[in-house]
Parts: C-alpha cells; sequence; structure tokens
C-alpha cells in the first residue's frame, strides 16, 4: 500500500529527521490522520503518550471512524509544530484493548516552504524587552540589555538561546551585527515560540518588525514614542537579505559545519 495522501498544502521536497522534534509538546493537542481506507478524509486524534518513537492517541470530539481503522496499515499523521505544518508517515498498531497507536516514520516532512532561508549561526544577538506601557525612547540605553547566542539566522527572524521562558507576542529591541551584510543595528521583534530544550535552556523563535508592518503591532501613542530607527528594516531590505543568505547557502552546502556568521 502506498503512502496515503491528503487534502491541504502540498508537501515540500524537503524532509529532516524525525530525532530533531520534540514530540512530547503534542501531548493534549490534536492530530490529523489520513488514510487510504478514508481518502481525503481527516480523522482528528488526541495525543495522549509518546515516547518519540510513537504516539498513542484517543478520539477527539464525534469522529467515531478511529473505531472502524484497519490494524497495520499505513497513515499520514499531520500536525503543526512551532506553528509550522508538518507531516510524518507512520503504521497504525491497535492494541488488544482498542487503543490506537501509531508507530512514526524516521523523517518528518514540512507542508509549506519557508518564506526566509535560514542559515546556521552561533553569533550574538542583543536583546532588550519592550517594557508594557508607556515607554520613553530616550530610555533605551537604561534598559536591560541581554547578550545570547543565535541558533540559526534568516531575513525573516532568528532562533536564539535563553535561559528563561519568554510568552509569545513579547516585543523585543534586538541588535545583530552581520559581517557581509549591512544590517541595521536596532530594529524591533516578535516573540512567535519558545520551547525548553535543556533545563535552563530555551529556544525563541522572534518574527522582525518591518517598518510596513509596524502599525500593526503597536497603537499611536506608543509607536510615536518608540525610536525611528527601530523601523528602518524594511520589507525591500528584507528580501534582498534573503537572496543574499539564500546565495550563502548555495555556496557552503558542501561544508555543513559553516556558520552564517561567528
Amino acid at each position: 500500500m502506498n503512502t496515503p495522501s491528503f487534502n491541504g498544502e502540498a508537501p515540500t521536497d524537503v524532509e529532516f529527521d524525525r530525532s530533531v522534534l520534540d514530540f512530547g509538546q503534542l501531548v493534549g493537542r490534536t492530530v490529523n490522520m489520513f488514510s487510504d481506507q478514508y481518502p481525503g478524509q481527516p480523522l482528528t486524534a488526541r495525543v495522549v503518550q509518546t515516547d518519540g518513537e510513537y504516539l498513542a492517541l484517543e478520539r477527539a470530539g464525534c469522529n467515531r471512524l478511529l473505531d472502524n481503522l484497519v490494524n497495520n496499515q499505513k497513515v499520514v499523521i499531520r500536525f503543526d509544530y512551532k506553528q509550522e505544518p508538518v507531516c510524518i508517515a507512520a503504521l497504525l498498531k491497535r492494541t488488544q484493548g482498542g487503543k490506537i497507536n501509531v508507530v512514526m516514520g524516521p523523517t518528518v516532512k514540512p507542508l509549506v516552504r519557508r518564506r526566509f532561508v535560514r542559515a546556521p549561526s552561533c553569533g550574538p544577538i542583543n536583546l532588550a524587552v519592550l517594557p508594557a506601557g508607556r515607554f520613553q525612547r530616550q530610555k533605551l540605553p537604561h534598559l536591560r540589555w541581554v547578550q545570547t547566542d543565535l541558533v540559526d539566522f534568516s531575513s525573516g527572524g532568528a532562533l536564539f538561546d535563553v535561559n528563561s521562558h519568554l510568552q509569545d507576542s513579547t516585543y523585543l529591541f534586538v541588535n545583530v551585527t552581520l559581517e557581509s551584510y549591512s544590517f541595521p543595528p536596532l530594529v524591533m521583534g516578535a516573540v512567535r515560540h519558545c520551547h525548553q530544550q535543556d533545563p535552563g535552556h530555551f529556544h525563541v523563535g522572534l518574527e522582525f518588525i518591518v517598518g510596513e508592518q509596524r502599525e500593526k503591532h503597536f497603537a499611536g501613542p506608543l509607536l510615536r514614542d518608540l525610536p525611528l530607527s527601530a523601523f528602518d528594516y524594511s520589507s525591500v531590505e528584507r528580501r534582498d537579505l534573503n537572496h543574499h543568505i539564500t546565495a550563502w547557502m548555495q555556496q557552503n552546502n558542501t561544508n555543513r559545519d559553516e556558520r552564517f556568521f561567528k
């Protein structure tokens, strides 16, 4: 039997090893299962347990079709990970008690190609949280600035390591120095996800806010108080930097230990 297909976003041709994902984050969340038994029909299930090799599922809502699934058939599990849709091929295994487990395949496939190419990096990034409420631009140098390490970098944002959790939609002042490209010394960023990697280590995904989008994020009074230079980064510069990183990645594709900047 071929791996079942499903409606929705078309999978890309890029796959990555399953081991890089923390499947524990799926426990308590719902996923969609697709099978040849019910072509194009998403079967919603809740993840109740996982060890990284399999997912234990239970029926979610009123979808009773799960009860009729034939054992030992190939399925596709679709879920969102860090706000990005992915899928993984799996094998359905029913227990003697009728519970549903799926044994996952070795690779995960993104369903949407990233807008901006990510380059591995171990360079520094300087951050300061935008205080809640009123902000005065003259207080910018007196904020608590923290320097930490980048994990990867793109023209659309960055992934970095910190020792405490940051809430989604936290706004940050960001300073990054690129050796090979003129990047603004100050940009605004918004936290899009934060996940614990190890005790005392959290990986934070940050989106850079381009000048054209500033009014979508900040109301008039606060926007007037923020430094104008924080919005010098434009969508045109973001596009050009993405082209630059893409070219760099193609040139260094044979050297996986190379970092975009160090």
